[in-house]
Order: C-alpha cells, then sequence, then structure tokens
C-alpha cells in the first residue's frame, strides 16, 4: 500500500471514530455497531507505517464510546425504575378501586 493510500484510509479510520461518537451519543446503536465493524476491517487493512497512530485513536475513541454506552445504561436503568414503579402504583390503585 502507498504512503497517500494509507493516509487516505487513516483519514477514514478517523472519521469513522468521530462518527462512532457521534452515533453512540445519540443512541443509534445499530448504525454504531456497522460503523465499528466497518473501522475494524480498515484497521486490519492499514499497513505498518499508520497502523500505530490509527490503534491508538481507534482505542481512544472506543474509550469514549465505552463511557457514553455506560451513561446511557445508567439512564436507561433510571428510566426502566420509573416504568416500574408507575405500573406497581397503577397496580396498587386498580386492587383498591
Amino acid at each position: 500500500m502507498d504512503a497517500n493510500s494509507e493516509e487516505s484510509l487513516l483519514d477514514s479510520i478517523l472519521n469513522a471514530n468521530a462518527r462512532a461518537e457521534e452515533l453512540a451519543s445519540t443512541g443509534e446503536w445499530e448504525d454504531l455497531g456497522s460503523l465499528l465493524a466497518r473501522r475494524d476491517a480498515m484497521l486490519r487493512e492499514i499497513g505498518d507505517a499508520k497502523k500505530e497512530a490509527a490503534i491508538v485513536a481507534s482505542l481512544k475513541s472506543t474509550e469514549q464510546i465505552r463511557v457514553l454506552v455506560e451513561k446511557r445504561k445508567s439512564e436507561i436503568g433510571k428510566e426502566l425504575g420509573q416504568l416500574q414503579r408507575g405500573r406497581a402504583a397503577t397496580e396498587s390503585y386498580s386492587a383498591n378501586s
């Protein structure tokens, strides 16, 4: 792979990382999974000259995505708890009516 091709592939990987973080922040999980699979394929293709930079950037991005996923998981847990409390209150009200 020539230097221009490697630079272009590195740019594509960096763009994929940025887009993946956007998708994670908006909860677009299916699109995120597809994009990460494409990014990982690009990581396997990139030559040795740019591989370290690509991997370091992707690891940082993956960590940011992990943080966003954990945050969303916590939010969903809270929402689920509220729904369960609401259902319990409705059932209690119905039983006492």
